[in-house]
């Protein structure tokens, strides 16, 4: 009988020739930079989602700053929300809940589990967020929202995940990916740095000074970024050189050669401006989020080197499990994913007569690491021994109360074993699809040129709303893909100070309620970075000083009243005044002293605009 001769692959069409050499390795995605991204992400999300919950009642019901009834007229230009599920109950306990399954589907989408369908959830709890208080946003909102939108309909489970390693066929996924959602992930960060750098018109980018000016915003800048003012030289280096790294750094990415080694030099390079902004000003989650958006570009390259040092972990162990325990095959799948031991091998117990024994005569699964049978919690010490992320915690594990307490809670887990079987049910074995739909696509293509439309015009809205105009916003407002990257644009402010709020009690004190209660005074505190609880009391209190926002000051008011005297019922505010301590910037220069000046932002009578 004659061997039939392999196929060979046809001719490439003129397409495949130019998705090989150009569009896969410019606008591609490796898989696994994709999973990467995916736990940065929901990490992040779980962050944000940490800090915004000790400000639930403040923020987002209607005995807050914000009431349903302002937030519809002052923000009814973007008409968004009648699909959000923070809008319609305005109570502590319908918002936490939302908090409560935004953190779960964080969760969710942290371990892979139902990736794409998790993460679009995800988006639109996020988007509900943003849209209840714009007061509290900034441009790191913006960028984690556009980050999820991008990503969620793309293969992010492939790897490190639930969905990958309960997926019965075990098809390799593909190393990388290409298509317009992968486009508009990469490009969106391109549009962050190069739309800022082209909005940054001012004198101050131009003579040297502008981050002279941005480390003079106390509201902002931490010591360090205070002590860094002194070198008037390199911070005018410092100046030019952000500049020039925004308007032509987002190009390396995207040069055809050499695509992988200039991906490299711009995740380094931006990361490092993003470190240096964390360690000099107090900025929120933006820099965490800029850095997780660098993580998609992680080239093949990257991974492949990675590999061929840590891609031999997991050879030569073993992990035999009872085959009629359902709990027991998934956990050993999923330890195969999540502690990257793709070479384990993975069988269930009466595969060999000898294991089967074992197994059968200590109740236990056994792990055979280079010809060595380990069983009980020894087996998972053996395992987390076999793992690049786990190893360093085996001299831990083998402590004695360590080693006695993994034994006692193993075999509590080995007893129970239908128990657990039956909490893992909802963990289903599902044939994965890694290819994003073709309308799916073309939809992400459609929004991909409306971006590029909204920041071309976010540059000079006069000239460009003839081509762009107004009324195309609405499809923007709709799904969040609203931006404006004017960070520190045209220059950085000149308006800086902090917050004093005194409160005249009934029994005739007077107390400062941003200070817990001290005594009043106006003199600056040390350290005004550190003068607000949160970074979105920072943000809502700068917004809240400008006058296009004063309709804002009576519920603030009003929510300091009700919330002190709710706590304090024998020493209740009559009222209150909100005065901003304005300390302007003086050019680097001058040498006279700059001296605040009070602004008194309301005068406000306890009750009297929430009756």
């Amino acid at each position: 009988m004659s061997r039939k001769k392999p196929s060979t692959p046809g001719p490439q069409t003129p397409y495949q020739k130019l998705k090989a050499l150009f569009l896969l390795p410019v606008f591609g995605i490796d898989t696994r930079s994709l999973a990467l991204f995916r736990v940065a992400v929901a990490t992040i999300i779980l962050v944000d989602l940490w800090v915004r919950c000790g400000d639930i009642t403040m923020f987002y019901t209607n005995e807050g700053v914000l009431p349903t009834d302002l937030l519809v007229s002052k923000y009814n230009s973007t008409k968004v929300f009648w699909y959000n599920p923070h809008f319609y109950i305005n109570t502590f306990a319908w918002q936490a809940f939302w908090f409560c399954v935004a953190a779960l589907l964080a969760v969710m989408l942290l371990v892979g589990y139902r990736s794409r369908w998790v993460a679009f959830a995800s988006w639109f709890l996020l988007l509900s967020l943003h849209n209840r208080n714009p007061m509290v946003l900034q441009s790191g909102d913006t960028l984690l929202r556009m980050l999820v939108f991008w990503a969620m309909f793309l293969p992010i489970g492939a790897h490190f995940s639930v969905d990958r390693a309960l997926d019965p066929t075990e098809k390799e996924p593909p190393r990388a990916v290409v298509n317009p959602l992968t486009a508009g992930l990469l490009l969106q960060m391109f549009c962050l740095y190069f739309f800022t750098g082209i909005l940054k018109k001012g004198a101050t980018w131009e003579n040297g000074t502008a981050l002279y000016y941005a480390l003079n915003i106390d509201a902002w800048t931490r010591p360090f970024g205070s002590w860094m003012l002194q070198f008037h030289e390199m911070n005018a280096l410092a100046t030019h050189g952000t500049l020039y790294l925004e308007l032509f750094g987002p190009f390396l990415p995207f040069l055809p050669l050499f695509t992988a080694q200039f991906r490299m030099l711009a995740i380094t390079v931006f990361c490092s401006l993003h470190i240096g902004i964390a360690l000099t000003m107090d900025v929120g989650l933006f820099s965490y989020i800029s850095m997780a958006g660098w993580l998609p570009y992680l080239p093949t390259k990257f991974w492949d080197f990675l590999g061929a040092r840590i891609g031999t972990w997991g050879q030569g162990l073993a992990m035999y499990y009872d085959g009629n325990c359902g709990f027991c095959k998934k956990g050993v799948l999923l330890g195969r994913s999540f502690l990257l031991l793709p070479k384990a091998t993975i069988a269930p117990a009466h595969t060999r007569r000898e294991i089967l024994d074992l197994m059968e005569e200590k109740n236990s699964w056994v792990v055979v690491r280079n010809d060595e049978k380990f069983i009980e919690f020894d087996a998972v010490i053996a395992v987390f021994g076999s793992s690049v992320l786990t190893w360093w915690l085996v001299p831990l594990m083998r402590i004695g109360a360590v080693h006695a307490l993994g034994t006692k809670a193993y075999r509590t887990v080995a007893n129970n074993r239908k128990l657990f079987s039956k909490l893992t049910r909802p963990l289903f074995y599902r044939k994965q699809s890694w290819n994003t739909h073709g309308v799916v696509s073309l939809f992400a293509l459609v929004c991909l040129l409306y971006v590029f439309a909204w920041n071309i015009r976010s540059t000079n809205f006069n000239e460009h709303k003839s081509w762009f105009p107004r009324k195309n916003n609405g499809f923007g407002y709709f799904l969040r893909l609203d931006q404006y990257w004017a960070m520190f644009a045209p220059d950085p402010t000149r308006v800086d100070g902090w917050f004093v709020i005194p409160a005249f009690l009934e029994n005739g004190g007077q107390i400062d309620l941003y200070k817990n209660g001290e005594a009043v005074s106006f003199e600056k505190p040390k350290a005004v970075v550190y003068q607000h609880p949160t970074m979105r009391w920072r943000k809502y209190m700068m917004n809240l000083k400008v006058l296009k926002n004063a309709e804002h000051r009576d519920p603030f008011a009003d929510y300091l009243c009700n919330a002190w005297n709710a706590k304090h019922p024998d020493n209740k505010i009559k009222r209150l005044q909100v005065i901003f301590m304005r300390e302007d910037t003086p050019n680097p220069k001058e040498t006279e002293p700059v001296y605040p000046r009070k602004i008194f932002l309301k005068n406000y009578t306890c009750g009297n605009y929430r009756r």
